[in-house]
């Protein structure tokens, strides 16, 4: 869209810059490879829903990083509470990757209040790796005849709900946005929160019932051969 006279705000839907114009040229404005897009023309109601969407992004952010403290808190505490290697282990690492996600959430708070675009932290990339690896070495230590206090098995159902509320609040927003770098950012939290419940769920299926959990397993060892 050509600019047509001063005072026209745009901006780009890639990574969110915004000009006003102060002397008219009669070009385009383009930003990122694609044409910049006029927010001023809708004039009072534009301004005041770009300000309901900045307000609702904090909100989401001050939620997050409450839930990820919340969550390594718990972590933290069941992982000392566990007498179980697996266990132990497991709510360790939860706890750690809880923090990262919590640093990041923190920073691009801090940058957005600041009037900032969105940072570019670069989304966490863990996307359960670690998680399967102490799985797989936790199983092949203990074996079949483990033994585990109902605390834990309980301490890992509640660990699952909180995954699961996560990935949700995670997944909505990434369906509610529209900057790229934004949604990039949702989507790959989502599917590491995603990841963190299949392992939750998986410990809690080895640790409920070790013998079964392995003759499971080689079932589906025998049918994938």
């Amino acid at each position: 869209m050509a600019v047509k006279k001063v005072g026209e705000k745009y901006r780009c839907n890639v990574c969110g810059n915004e000009v006003t114009v102060t002397k008219v040229g009669g070009g385009t404005l383009v930003c990122c490879g694609q044409d910049m897009e006029l927010i001023s023309s809708q004039g009072f109601k534009r301004s005041e829903q770009m300000e309901n969407e900045q307000a609702r992004t904090l909100e989401v952010l001050q939620l997050a990083v409450q839930m990820e403290v919340e969550g390594k808190e718990f972590y933290q505490k069941a992982s000392q509470k566990s007498s179980n290697k697996l266990a132990k282990e497991l709510f360790q690492q939860l706890a750690n990757e809880e923090d990262v996600h919590r640093k990041k959430f923190e920073e691009i708070y801090e940058a957005l209040s600041r009037g900032q675009n969105w940072p570019d932290v670069g989304a966490p990339s863990e996307k359960g790796k670690r998680l399967k690896s102490l799985f797989a070495e936790a199983t092949k230590a203990l074996g079949s005849k483990i033994k585990v206090a109902e605390s834990e098995l309980e301490a890992i159902k509640i660990a699952m709900d909180m995954e699961i509320k996560s990935y949700n609040l995670y997944h909505s927003r990434s369906e509610e946005i529209t900057l790229p770098v934004e949604k990039r950012f949702y989507e790959t939290l989502a599917g590491e929160e995603r990841e963190h419940h299949l392992a939750l769920l998986d410990s809690y299926e080895y640790l409920s019932d070790p013998a079964g959990w392995f003759t499971k397993s080689e079932h589906w060892s025998l049918d994938g051969a």
